[in-house]
């Protein structure tokens, strides 16, 4: 339990090798490796089962370690294993007890949602309008972040043809041996001072510094990256509308991220999301049309994500988990609604005309339904209506707003989407941006505190 609760377990709640636990021994011998909760979760019930009535309280305390793991994906995968030993536990009463209890854990959502944007594009804002001390405060800020930053070790194998950034005269980003950025929260918070440089400061070329060192920072989980990359390349485009060929780099950043992604389900969705955002939405853009769509037509094929026949996860480690074969030779509507997990009549809807056992050649993109994906094409298109002065002021400003509901979904997309809407209108009013700042709250930089197991009395 002590070991499960943060001295020693994988972050991404992934059995690996670990040389002095009784784990290692059996991948040695040849087991799979999988979810910790496989190996904890039957022993945990057999004991609650066997020492009533407080025999449970490892397992609670198991339970209730869950909650502080921000890997939401990981986590309720892990809940769903404990929920099926608890099902086959002798009492119904303490089934029901327990189940209330999972379910609760598995609601819990995470704090490590980004919102730091929107508010520091407000004190930017306060800063261009003259608010007294609103300058020296941002300034502040943005050093404390490219302090932090720079305590993060460069990439080892970084694909970026550019000289790292020098964060401050004298310290580079290879301050640490140890460490990365594990959640994405040093990039988006470089890109949110970028964003703010390039657009109301016009220091470009800071601008520029400050994403190609965050670019070159040490990754951590993948499934954390991919929006991440995504994140960065729009932010080039914003502190640089001639479209950077750097921007394709940080494309292929993402997709090598989604690849890596260890639960198979989770890698096929941050792929499929890649796949699109490629091949859709960073190509010739309709703004009026697209932000229309996502309104009007939800549903709508195009607004799907795109799954590869054949895909081959060219970017997937050697020491990543091996995804079923089940998930590489899926080439039916029927096979992906199995591996995907959605209903058939979804996949259905979106590919019209294709039969249900149909074998699609390799390399067939096939729409896929993915509800949350709606929250990236919003972040894509709003900061492609920063840079493309093709409408005017005022119908970017509409088209914009349109996407503000779309976003709410994902708190950090929507702190995204906001600070790009206010980057786009440049208010000036101090009463409003004082009432803004309220809204928003401090740009303060929270650090990220590691959960502790602590054991049961």
């Amino acid at each position: 339990m002590d070991w499960f609760g943060g001295k020693g377990g994988d972050p991404e709640m992934l059995q690996r090798i670990v040389n002095d636990s009784f784990l290692a021994r059996g991948l040695e011998m040849g087991a799979p490796a999988g979810y910790l909760a496989a190996h904890d979760a039957p022993v945990l019930v057999a004991f609650a089962s066997a020492y009533p009535p407080d025999g449970d309280r490892y397992l609670r305390q198991y339970v209730a370690i869950h909650s502080g793991y921000q890997y939401v994906q990981y986590r309720n995968r892990s809940l769903w294993i404990v929920l099926d030993n608890v099902l086959r536990h002798p009492d119904p009463n303490w089934i029901r007890d327990m189940v209330r209890e999972l379910a609760g854990t598995a609601l819990a959502g995470s704090s490590l949602e980004f919102r730091e944007a929107l508010p520091l594009t407000v004190l930017a804002l306060q800063a261009v309008a003259g608010k007294s001390g609103a300058r020296e405060a941002l300034a502040s800020i943005r050093d404390q972040a490219v302090n932090e930053a720079a305590q993060v070790p460069d990439e080892p194998n970084a694909s970026l043809n550019v000289n790292m950034l020098t964060w401050r005269a004298g310290i580079g980003t290879g301050a640490s041996e140890k460490g990365d950025d594990s959640w994405g929260a040093h990039r988006r918070r470089m890109a949110a001072h970028a964003q703010i440089l390039a657009r109301l400061e016009g220091n470009w070329e800071r601008a520029n510094e400050l994403l190609m060192g965050a670019a070159n920072l040490k990754s951590g989980f993948a499934g954390f990256q991919v929006p991440v990359y995504m994140m960065l390349a729009e932010t080039f485009l914003v502190c640089n509308p001639t479209r950077p060929p750097i921007i394709e780099t940080i494309l292929d950043m993402s997709l090598q991220a989604a690849h890596n992604v260890q639960d198979a389900s989770f890698c096929l969705r941050m792929t499929s999301r890649c796949n699109a955002m490629r091949q859709r939405w960073w190509g010739s853009l309709n703004l009026r049309d697209s932000a229309r769509a996502l309104v009007d037509k939800p549903r709508s094929p195009e607004l799907a994500a795109h799954h590869r026949i054949g895909e081959d996860f060219r970017h997937r480690e050697p020491v990543s988990l091996a995804l079923p074969d089940e998930v590489r030779r899926a080439d039916t509507l029927a096979a992906l609604s199995n591996i995907y997990h959605r209903p058939i009549a979804e996949i259905q809807h979106m590919n019209p005309g294709v039969d249900t056992n149909q074998s699609l050649a390799p390399g067939t993109l096939v729409n896929m339904p993915d509800p949350g994906f709606a929250t990236w094409i919003a972040a894509r298109l709003s900061a492609e209506m920063l840079v493309d002065s093709t409408p005017a002021d005022q119908e970017r400003t509409e088209l914009l707003q349109l996407l503000v509901p779309i976003a709410i979904p994902n708190p950090t997309v929507l702190d995204l989407v906001l600070a790009r809407l206010l980057l786009l209108i440049r208010p000036a009013d101090a009463a409003l941006l004082d009432a803004l700042e309220r809204a928003a709250g401090p740009p303060i930089i929270r650090p990220l505190a590691a959960f502790e197991a602590k054991l049961p009395s």
